[in-house]
Order: C-alpha cells, then structure tokens, then sequence
C-alpha cells in the first residue's frame, strides 16, 4: 500500500495513548513514519503497547505521566524534545468521565474530569508549543466528542468539559496561525 502521506522526521506525543483510540491514532503516526511518544499512566500497560509498536518495525517510546500533573507533563514535553530536537505533533487524547445524577456528582468528582479533559490540554498545548514556535511549525489535536454538542444526563463533567475543548481549540487555532501551528 502507498502511503497517502509521509511522517517520517517528524515527532508525536500522543496522551492516553496505552490502548482505544489514543493507541488507534499513535498506530497511524508510526505507520505513516513518525516517531512516536506514547503517554499513559500505567507504564506497563503503556510498555506493552510500545513494545507492539516496536515488533511492527514503529519507532516508539514511552512518556509515563499523569496529565493532570502539570509539572510533569512540562517535564515530559521537555524531555521530548531533549531526546528528539523538536516535537512536531502533540495528540491531546487523554481523557475520564464520571457517571453520576447531577445531585449526587460531587465537586472532586466534577473538577477531577475538567482537570484531566480540559485543563491538561491547555497545559500541554502550551508546553508543546513552545518547541513548535521555534521551529516554525507544530500540530495540535485535541480530541472532543460529540456528547459535548449533543449533551447527556449523569455526565455533567464529561458533557461540559467536551463542549469547552471546541472553545479551547478555536482559541488556539487562533492565536497560533500566524506560527505555523495547526490547532484541530
């Protein structure tokens, strides 16, 4: 099969890449030649889905970290970029929800969804796009859903903070157009 695209030179970090589609869409990065940085919290589920990665010939490394830990995700970018020069593509797919009737959803509960949806992809984007200004060039994705248009009962967090990554990114996209940074 001939690749509709080439990667290859180019570096990815994908967030809550150890399985589902964060996994789905870090396969796709390699296969289309990019390094890739694969971040999740469990390191050996993360290990073995590298480890997969690597046995279909993909260059693949991984980043443990917790992306509501802002200093670590600071950390990890950097770290990135230490060992590859540049970081081309941050994949903000990272995610949690909480299923709750609204009268019993706790604020924690509420602010843990909004820290790990919403607010890590403002950390790592702008961590991210520091490397990517210099080099004049950059891809941001953040990952939404449908449910933050369409809405659903018990999942206030999920649904509101889904919603605000649209905002997020138009925000981004914005400000970040004239530095060749890509926000989708």
């Amino acid at each position: 099969m001939t690749a509709w695209f080439s990667l290859a030179g180019r570096v990815a970090l994908v967030t809550g890449a150890s399985r589902g589609l964060g996994l789905a869409m870090a396969t796709a990065l390699a296969e289309a030649g990019a390094s890739v940085v694969l971040n999740a919290r469990d390191p050996v589920r993360l290990e073995q889905s590298a480890a997969a990665l690597r046995a279909a010939g993909h260059q693949v490394e991984i980043a443990p970290f917790n992306v509501t830990d802002s200093d670590a995700a600071a950390t990890a970018v950097a770290e990135v970029v230490r060992r590859h020069g540049r970081l081309d593509i941050l994949v903000n797919n990272a995610g949690t929800n909480w299923v709750k009737p609204l009268a019993e959803f706790a604020t924690a509960d509420f602010e843990r969804v909004v820290a790990t949806n919403l607010t890590s992809l403002f950390v790592l984007a702008r961590e991210a796009s520091k490397p990517m200004v210099a080099q004049a060039h950059g891809r941001i994705i953040n990952i939404g859903s449908v449910i933050g248009q369409l809405a659903r009962p018990t999942i206030p967090g999920y649904v509101s903070t889904k919603h605000a990554v649209n905002g997020l990114t138009k925000a981004l996209a914005r400000g970040f157009g004239k530095d060749n940074i890509r926000v989708n």
